[in-house]
């Protein structure tokens, strides 16, 4: 697996768990608390809680998509069919129909 499709599904892998903690704030209905720099845990005042939620459903909005789809298979740049990645790298990153229309 090439140092690229793992970061890339490394990132992936990153979204879905913050899309899922994203999620379960916005689902949730407990008070918000945060850590101050001290270490100690301070509540929020409920009148803050809806802006919060607010907040994080428009964070979830911008991130809940993933930007990139990985196929299984990958495509020809030429021709844009999926074949194996072995038959791309045999034929210098072409499928071999669109290798052979090269070579006419």
């Amino acid at each position: 697996m090439s140092q690229e499709l793992e970061a890339i599904l490394a990132l992936k892998q990153w979204n879905e768990n913050i899309v899922g903690q994203l999620k379960m704030i916005t689902e949730g209905k407990e008070s918000f608390k945060v850590q101050g720099s001290d270490g100690q845990i301070i509540d929020v005042p409920k009148k803050h809680n809806k802006g919060i939620r607010m907040g994080v459903t428009i964070a979830l909005e911008m991130i809940e998509k993933f930007p990139v789809e990985i196929n299984e298979k990958p495509q020809c740049p030429e021709c844009l069919s999926y074949v194996d990645q072995e038959e791309l790298d045999m034929f210098c990153g072409f499928c071999e129909d669109c290798n052979e229309n090269d070579e006419e």
